[in-house]
């Protein structure tokens, strides 16, 4: 098969597009799914706006029973419960959420109740609320 320098050029010009982040961007992971928290048990009932796994930050979601998890099979990420909303302390953790997690599956909270919850790349740490 032959191809020219130009479209070559056009070929390289499409995937440095195609793979560029935004201008505004400081991403440098790509995202390794996304998960929205449920009132219900089977993750069916007002369920919340999908958030990024892969984002640290604090989610407040008081009386939530269950999580829907969207993205695949890949490691490293650890979901860690608190009993107040600011994520001060880790109540409980589920080690490896993203194994026992797969695309469009449903995680019930019942053993790792919070009023705020955090993912985390890696292992869970011990358990540090009083």
């Amino acid at each position: 098969m032959h191809f020219t320098v130009k479209t070559i050029t056009f070929f390289a010009a499409m995937i440095a597009t195609t793979h560029a982040a935004p201008a505004n961007s400081t991403v440098t992971r790509s995202v390794k799914g996304w998960a929205r928290f449920c009132d219900d048990a089977n993750c069916s009932v007002n369920c919340g706006i999908s958030v990024n796994v892969e984002n640290p930050g604090c989610l407040i979601e008081r009386g939530r029973g269950s999580v829907l998890y969207n993205g695949p099979y890949l490691g490293g990420i650890a979901l860690l419960a608190s009993p107040g909303e600011g994520c001060g302390c880790q109540s409980s953790c589920v080690p490896h959420f993203w194994a026992i997690s797969g695309d469009n599956t449903c995680f019930n909270l019942e053993d790792n109740p919070g009023s705020s919850y955090r993912f985390i790349h890696g292992g869970c740490p011990a358990n540090n609320c009083e």
